[in-house]
């Protein structure tokens, strides 16, 4: 958890939950865990519920931004699943059993670096 705190804390960056917790918890509590990044928590994704779609994730943000009038905005996904994601989608994936470490918080910058 550290890492991904050093790697996100900051003014210039808005977080929007899309993991599955959005689905059992309420935001507030999601925002809680996620200590000093909290502030930085502006929303959480729709769920789009349908067993047959490719890139639910991708979808879900997708809608996020276009709800939100914000269709034009950089965007990036740190995910333990690469199929929730078109192909080309700005994520970083991630190891699901050992959590965001330093490597990722590299491959995020670098990532970062290309969007811009």
């Amino acid at each position: 958890m550290y890492v991904l705190i050093d790697c996100l804390y900051g003014p210039e960056i808005s977080i929007v939950i899309s993991s599955s917790w959005r689905l059992d918890m309420p935001l507030s509590e999601i925002k809680y865990m996620l200590g000093p990044l909290e502030r930085q928590v502006v929303g959480a994704t729709p769920e789009i519920d349908d067993p047959f779609l490719h890139h639910p994730r991708h979808l879900e943000v997708e809608r996020y931004l276009k709800q939100t009038h914000q269709e034009d905005a950089l965007w990036f996904a740190i995910d333990d699943t690469q199929a929730f994601y078109k192909p080309d989608a700005p994520v970083v994936i991630t190891n699901g059993r050992v959590g965001f470490t330093r490597e990722d918080c590299t491959r995020l910058y670098k990532l970062i670096r290309s969007l811009g």
